[in-house]
C-alpha cells in the first residue's frame, strides 16, 4: 500500500502524521476538544510484536488513545475512516427518524395514517407514461455505475416531497451501514441566498465537525447520495415569458450540481414544473455535459381518483356532479378517503364544503392541541397575515423571530384580547401566545436546521393566499410561484369562488404570465379557453363540458389532451392539430373541421366521430411536399414511426444515428434544408435542434402520417 496515498487520505480526515523512526508503521493523530486518538497503521506485516508494542507505548505517552490498523488496501482504509467519522449506522437511524417525523406531520393534517400512493409518471428518456413505482425506478437509477442526475417534477402540492422521502427511506434500507443519503429541503426566504452557499451550509449543518471538502469527496464518490427537495424555491421569479432569462437564474445552480457529479455521485433535484427544464438552453446544458453524467427526468402526473377513493365513493362523487379532475389533489383525496360516511354524504352537496370542513376541522383540533382560546376566524386572520407577508416578499419560509414580530406588530389588539380570556393561573403572556401561533398545525419548520417556518403544504398556503386575496380590495400582485399555489388550492372550489380568484388574477397578473399558464388558469378556474390563442403548444390538459368560449384559436397544437362531454365547435378555429388526444362523449361539426383545416393524429374518440372525419375529409389544394427519404429519416429522430408523440428537442449529432457513413453527407444536406425552411430550428452556438411545430402539417406529410 502506497504510504503517500495513505498520508493524503488521513490528511483529508484532519489527522496529523506523527514522526516515527520505523517505516514498518505509520502513526496519525486526531485531536478534537476533549478527545485525542491515534491510528498506528502497520505497513509491513513482518514487524515484530515487541517493536509494535514499543511504538504503541510511545504514542500513548503523548496522551492518545491508540487503534492498531492493518489495512490490506487503500479502499479498506477509506471504508474504516468513513465508518468511524460518519457512523453510517447511527446516521441511518437519524434518517429513519426524519422519515417517521414527516409521516407524522402528514398524519396530523389528513386525520389518518400516512400511506404513500404511487401515481403515473412521464419518463422523458423513454418518452412515455409509466405506471410502475417511481420510487423503485429512482432507487434503481441510484444503483447504476457512474454519476447520475435525476430531476423529478410535479405541480405544486402533487407529491414531490412525499416521493423524495420515500426514496430517502428506501435508499436508507438498501444501503444501511454503507452509505448515508443526505436530504436537503430548500425554502425561499428573504435573504435570497446564493444556491451554492445554501447547499454547502446545509451540508455542514448535517455533518457537524467534518470538513466540507471531505463531505464533497464522499458525495462525488457515491457514499453520500443527495436529495435536494425544492430546487425551484431559490429561482428568482421573472415577469417575462423568456425562458433564456429564467435559465440564466438556474444555470449557476445547475453548475454547482455539476461540480459534484463526478465518479459515482448520485443527486436528485425535485422541482415544480417550470419552463426552464423545457427550454433549449437547458437541453443545451444537458448535451454539453452528457459525457460527464447520466441524466434522468421524470414528471409526476396528477393523482387519479381511482388510486385514492374506493369505487363506491367515486360513483357517489360522479352522481353528485362534482368535477373529479378538480379534486385530484392529494390533500383533498386523503381527506375524502378517510372521512366518515356521514361527513362524506354531507360534503357531496358542495365541493367548497369539503374544503371548508377540512379547514374547520383542523382549526378546531388546534384549539384543543394548543389550548388556544381563539375563534376559528381569528386563527385564519393570523394565517392570512403570514401568507400576505410571504406573497409580499416572494418567500415560502421566514424566521420564527420575524413572524412573531409580524404578528405582534399587526395584531396587537387581537393578541391582548385573547390573553385576557385565559385564567390568571395559566400565566398566558403575549410572548407565549405569539410563540404558540408560530407553532400552528398549518405551519411547519423548514430546512435541515429547522430555523425557518413555512406552511405545512402548498394547498394550505394557497388557501390562505386566496382568502386574503378575496378579502383585500387593494391591487394585488404576486409571482408565478404563488399563482401555482392558488391553482392548487382553488381548482377544487365551486364556480362562484373560482370566478372571484380568476377575475383577480385576470385584472392584475394575466398580461405578465406565460401563455401556457394563462391557458391552465382559463381551463381550471373558468372552465375553458377564455382568450385568443395563436401559435401555441398545449400539452396534457383535461377539458370537461366546455372547450372554449368562442375564442379565436389558430396555428395551435393540442398534444395528449383529454376532452369530456363537449360539443366541439371549431367555427373560430383555423389550422389546429390534435395529436394523441382522447375525446369521450364529444361531438364535432365535420364541415367546420374540413373547411378550417382541423387535423387529428393518433387520436381516440368514443363514440368514434373520427371515422366520419376520415371518410369525409377532402383533398385540399395544398402545395405538394416532395418527399425526401433523408429528410424523413431526420424527422423520424424526433417522431419515430409507431410513436404517439414527438420529442421537441434533439441533439444534432443524434440525427445522424443509424446512417451508413457514405450517406452522412446526404443527411447533413437534409438537416440544412430543413433548417432553411424553418421545419427545424437551430440557434447559433446551441448543441440541440428543435422541431418547429408551426410546420406540423408539412412535417406529417414528409413522414407520411
Amino acid at each position: 500500500m502506497n504510504v503517500s496515498e495513505l498520508d493524503r487520505l488521513y490528511n483529508l480526515y484532519r489527522f496529523q502524521k506523527l514522526p516515527l523512526k520505523n517505516n514498518k508503521v505509520t502513526a496519525y493523530a486526531f485531536t478534537s476538544r476533549y478527545f485525542a486518538n491515534a491510528d498506528i497503521v502497520i505497513n509491513d506485516p513482518s514487524i515484530e510484536h515487541t517493536v509494535l508494542e514499543n511504538y504503541k507505548k510511545e504514542v500513548s505517552a503523548l496522551g492518545f488513545n491508540i487503534n492498531i490498523r492493518a489495512y490490506t488496501s487503500l479502499e479498506e482504509a477509506e471504508k474504516k475512516l468513513f465508518e468511524g467519522f460518519f457512523d453510517p449506522v447511527s446516521a441511518s437511524l437519524t434518517v429513519k427518524k426524519s422519515y417517521e417525523d414527516y409521516k407524522n406531520k402528514i398524519t396530523d393534517v389528513i386525520f389518518s395514517n400516512y400511506t404513500y400512493i404511487c401515481s403515473e409518471y412521464y419518463d422523458a428518456q423513454l418518452e412515455e407514461y409509466k405506471n410502475d413505482n417511481i420510487v423503485d425506478k429512482i432507487v434503481t437509477d441510484f444503483s447504476a455505475e457512474g454519476p447520475v442526475l435525476v430531476v423529478l417534477e410535479a405541480a405544486a402540492g402533487f407529491g414531490k416531497t412525499s416521493t423524495s422521502f420515500e426514496v430517502l427511506n428506501k435508499l436508507t434500507k438498501k444501503f444501511e451501514g454503507n452509505k448515508i443519503p443526505l436530504f436537503i429541503e430548500l425554502s425561499r426566504n428573504r435573504q435570497a441566498p446564493i444556491f451554492k452557499y445554501v447547499l454547502y451550509d446545509e451540508i455542514e449543518r448535517k455533518f457537524t465537525g467534518i470538513s466540507l471538502e471531505l463531505v464533497r469527496k464522499h458525495i462525488i464518490e457515491g457514499r453520500i447520495p443527495v436529495i435536494i427537495d425544492g430546487f425551484d424555491e431559490l429561482l428568482k421569479s421573472t415577469n417575462k415569458d423568456k425562458k433564456g432569462e429564467k435559465f440564466e437564474e438556474a444555470e449557476p445552480m445547475l453548475d454547482t450540481i455539476r461540480e459534484l457529479l463526478q465518479i459515482d455521485a448520485k443527486i436528485i433535484l425535485t422541482t415544480r414544473k417550470t419552463a426552464i427544464f423545457d427550454g433549449d438552453d437547458f437541453h443545451t446544458w444537458i448535451e454539453k455535459n452528457s459525457s460527464s453524467f447520466e441524466f434522468r427526468r421524470y414528471s409526476l402526473s396528477s393523482p387519479t381518483i381511482k388510486d385514492w377513493i374506493d369505487p363506491t365513493r367515486e360513483k357517489a362523487l360522479q352522481r353528485a356532479g362534482l368535477n373529479l379532475k378538480s379534486i385530484s389533489n392529494p390533500v383533498l383525496l386523503s381527506y375524502l378517503r378517510n372521512m366518515s360516511e356521514k361527513e362524506f354524504t354531507e360534503c357531496l352537496k358542495n365541493t367548497d364544503l369539503v374544503i371548508e370542513g377540512y379547514i374547520e376541522k383542523l382549526l378546531n383540533r388546534e384549539k384543543e392541541r394548543q389550548a388556544l382560546i381563539m375563534a376559528n376566524d381569528e386563527q385564519e386572520n393570523i394565517l392570512e397575515l403570514v401568507s400576505t407577508h410571504f406573497v409580499l416578499h416572494d418567500i415560502t419560509s421566514e424566521s420564527k423571530d420575524v413572524l412573531e414580530k409580524l404578528i405582534f406588530s399587526n395584531k396587537r389588539e387581537l393578541l391582548f384580547s385573547i390573553v385576557k380570556r385565559y385564567p390568571a393561573s395559566d400565566n398566558m403572556t403575549i410572548d407565549s401566545l405569539t410563540a404558540k401561533l408560530t407553532m400552528h398545525a398549518f405551519l411547519d419548520r423548514k430546512g435541515e436546521s429547522e430555523q425557518k417556518i413555512g406552511f405545512v403544504n402548498d394547498f394550505i398556503l394557497g388557501t390562505f393566499v386566496g382568502k386574503n386575496l378575496i378579502n383585500d380590495k387593494d391591487e394585488w400582485i404576486c409571482t408565478e410561484r404563488f399563482v401555482d399555489f392558488l391553482l392548487t388550492a382553488y381548482t377544487p372550489r365551486n364556480t362562484n369562488t373560482k370566478n372571484k380568484i380568476y377575475d383577480l388574477i385576470n385584472d392584475t397578473l394575466f398580461d405578465i404570465l406565460p401563455s401556457s399558464k394563462r391557458i391552465f388558469i382559463d381551463n381550471y378556474l373558468k372552465g375553458g379557453i377564455n382568450h385568443d390563442l395563436s401559435n401555441e403548444y398545449i400539452e396534457g390538459i383535461e377539458f370537461r363540458n366546455t372547450f372554449h368560449f368562442n375564442k379565436i384559436v389558430e396555428n395551435c397544437i393540442f398534444l395528449d389532451c383529454e376532452f369530456y362531454n363537449i360539443e366541439l365547435s371549431f367555427e373560430t378555429f383555423r389550422k389546429v392539430n390534435f395529436i394523441n388526444c382522447a375525446f369521450i362523449d364529444c361531438n364535432i361539426h365535420i364541415g367546420q373541421v374540413i373547411s378550417n383545416e382541423i387535423d387529428f393524429t393518433n387520436c381516440k374518440a368514443d363514440p368514434n366521430f373520427l371515422i366520419n372525419y376520415s371518410d369525409q375529409r377532402i383533398i385540399t389544394n395544398d402545395k405538394e411536399v416532395e418527399i425526401n427519404s433523408f429528410e424523413k429519416h431526420v424527422l423520424e429522430r424526433f417522431w419515430p414511426a409507431g410513436r404517439d408523440r414527438f420529442t421537441a428537442h434533439k441533439r444534432e449529432g443524434t440525427l445522424r444515428m443509424g446512417v451508413p457513413s457514405e450517406e452522412v453527407t446526404n443527411i447533413d444536406l437534409a438537416i440544412d434544408s430543413l433548417i432553411k425552411r424553418g421545419i427545424i430550428i437551430k440557434e447559433r452556438g446551441k448543441f440541440s435542434v428543435e422541431l418547429n411545430i408551426e410546420h406540423i402539417k408539412e412535417i406529417k406529410q414528409i413522414l407520411g402520417r
